[in-house]
């Protein structure tokens, strides 16, 4: 009965949460992902894959099929403003394509590199 009235908790607190992000299934596989601030701004858009991703923990060699990260993301300030262009390959930061300052400028390290 304690377990059942834990599992019951986990569940409402779990839904009392507001969303913060939507996703739209492209294919099989892929899903367009929207992320937005508590304002209601787009906060980031990307895709996400579905994929195996293995990793080791104390030495072993485990697996979990999700979705991640994958492609082109683009990141967005608080007032709408474009952050940054990013690339991801399951999941993992491949490197920044572009990157903008608050006021909308091009970041001028990037420029330079």
């Amino acid at each position: 009965m304690k377990q059942l009235l834990i599992l019951l908790f986990l569940l409402f607190s779990f839904s009392c949460f507001p969303q913060d992000s939507s996703g739209k299934k492209i294919s099989k596989n892929k899903v367009l992902v929207k992320e937005y601030y508590e304002n209601g701004q787009l906060k980031a858009k990307g895709k996400k894959k579905r994929c195996f991703k293995v990793h080791s923990v104390d030495g072993r060699s485990c697996g979990i099929m999700s979705f991640f990260k994958h492609g082109r993301w683009t990141h967005y300030y608080a007032n709408g403003q474009k952050k940054s262009v990013e690339k991801y390959k399951k999941g993992e930061f491949i490197k920044l394509m572009r990157s903008w300052n608050e006021d909308g400028t091009r970041n001028k390290e990037l420029q330079d590199s």
